[in-house]
């Protein structure tokens, strides 16, 4: 592939939480209740709560579907127009330094709701010497309006937490110039038909209200006046050490932590005991294996559509 660099994956590392804040500072606990803006206060008070147990946890854990996401942006960029490659709901960063190596004639911008997130995104492109190219901003990643006309679209991860993703999919495909590519990677309504992430779904379904999300995707986006490049389901494996290891990761350092903030400790233990009620996830100690599903989609905005 034109341009392409070879993409690592981190090395393990140990749970790494941070401290659950105090009652008073939680929202509502009627998650179906919340209106997007609480949802978005929600989420991004969650992720710089968990950010540097995020970075430790799970960054090496979904690298495999970042390669994935960056592997696909790099052949279907070739001919990629100049100007600047976003990055919404970046994270902790690890997709700029690789954009940055894979197109070092383009701007790379980072966006992410959480101060956090944001913070350790720029630590990392600090310690690379990336600031000439690389810039992180904190803000809503829903809307790119205001980077508009955008060379590329790149984002693991983020879209499923949106309010509306297929409406944030359409946004972002109008944010890009003529001949301009996103690839998105983003866990859909079902990662898994049997297995912990499966149960831990089941457990909290009211954590997302609208229970057909997907719907629209990639479908809005499209009429936005883009070409489909591919839309496909990418299954890797995931271990973790234990039982333990994988609800605290989840609901501690991850996905599930934001329902944490909401409802409370005493909340999550009672889900956690009819978590370990079923048979294969009893033992706490035992080392968990699992195969998880995502869906990536890259397209390409069209010149005559783009241009109207």
């Amino acid at each position: 592939m034109k341009g392409s660099r070879s993409l690592p994956v981190r090395s393990r590392h140990r749970l790494s939480f941070t401290a659950p804040l105090p009652a008073a500072a939680r929202l509502p606990a009627d998650m179906a209740s919340l209106t997007a803006a609480e949802r978005l206060q929600l989420l991004a008070r969650s992720w710089t709560t968990v950010a540097e147990g995020y970075r430790s946890n799970f960054v090496h854990r979904f690298a495999p579907w970042t390669q994935d996401t960056l592997r696909a942006f790099v052949q279907a960029g070739a001919s990629l127009p100049g100007g600047t490659i976003a990055v919404p709901a970046c994270g902790p960063g690890q997709e700029l330094p690789l954009l940055a190596a894979a197109f070092p004639c383009h701007r790379i911008v980072g966006v992410d709701l959480s101060e956090g997130m944001a913070a350790l995104a720029r630590q990392l492109v600090q310690q690379q010497g990336l600031q000439g190219q690389v810039e992180v901003r904190v803000g809503d990643a829903s809307r790119l309006d205001k980077l508009a006309p955008l060379a590329g679209v790149v984002s693991v991860f983020g879209l499923q937490q949106m309010p509306q993703p297929a409406a944030v999919l359409a946004n972002w495909t109008q944010a890009l110039a003529p001949g301009g590519v996103l690839c998105v990677c983003f866990w859909p309504q079902v990662v898994e038909e049997r297995g912990p992430w499966q149960l831990l779904t089941a457990l909290t379904a009211s954590f997302r209200p609208q229970t057909e999300w997907e719907q629209g995707i990639p479908g809005d986006a499209l009429r936005e006046g883009a070409q489909l490049l591919q839309d496909e389901r990418i299954s890797h494996d995931m271990e973790w050490p234990s039982v333990s290891s994988f609800w605290d990761g989840m609901t501690r350092a991850g996905p599930w932590h934001s329902r944490r903030l909401a409802f409370g400790d005493e909340h999550m233990e009672e889900l956690r005991q009819k978590f370990m009620q079923q048979p294969e996830y009893s033992n706490s100690d035992a080392p968990v294996q699992h195969t998880a599903t995502a869906r990536l989609v890259c397209l390409r905005r069209t010149q005559a559509q783009a241009a109207l």
